[in-house]
C-alpha cells in the first residue's frame, strides 16, 4: 500500500524532514533501516529510506517494512510513504485465484505470490 502527498509553496527543509522521518523510524524498537538514498533521480532530487521489521512475532498483514521517499525541492516536493505486509502477497492472489478457478486457483495464486514476494 502507497500513499502520496504533494506540497507546493512551503520552502521546507528537506533535510531536516528526512531527518526527522528518521528519527521516527529509529524510534520503533521493531524496525531496522536498511537503506538510505541522498542523491538524484532524472536530475531531481531524491532521498529514500527503507526500514523492515525484525519482530520475531509475525502476523498476517502485519508490518513487514516501509518505505519513504521525499522527491522534489524545498518549494515543490512529494513524500511517499509505502509498506507491505507479512503474507500479504500470498493471501490476496491466493485469495483471487481461489473465487476465479477453485483449489487450482488457490494453488497458482500462492505459487505467483510467493514467486513475487
Amino acid at each position: 500500500m502507497a500513499k502520496v502527498q504533494h506540497f507546493k509553496g512551503l520552502n521546507t527543509n528537506l533535510d531536516n524532514l528526512y531527518n526527522s522521518i528518521k528519527q521516527v523510524l529509529d524510534a520503533q524498537k521493531e524496525l531496522r533501516i536498511v537503506s538510505e538514498y541522498k542523491g538524484f533521480l532524472n536530475s531531481v532530487p531524491l532521498r529514500s529510506i527503507v526500514a523492515v521489521n525484525t519482530s520475531p512475532k509475525v502476523w498476517a498483514g502485519s508490518l513487514r517494512e516501509i518505505h519513504v521517499s521525499i522527491t522534489g525541492n524545498p518549494d515543490d516536493y512529494a513524500v511517499e510513504v509505502a509498506s507491505g505486509a507479512w503474507f500479504g502477497s500470498l493471501v490476496w492472489p491466493g485469495a483471487v485465484g481461489l473465487l476465479v478457478g477453485g483449489p487450482i486457483g488457490l494453488a497458482a495464486g500462492v505459487a505467483v505470490g510467493g514467486i513475487m514476494a
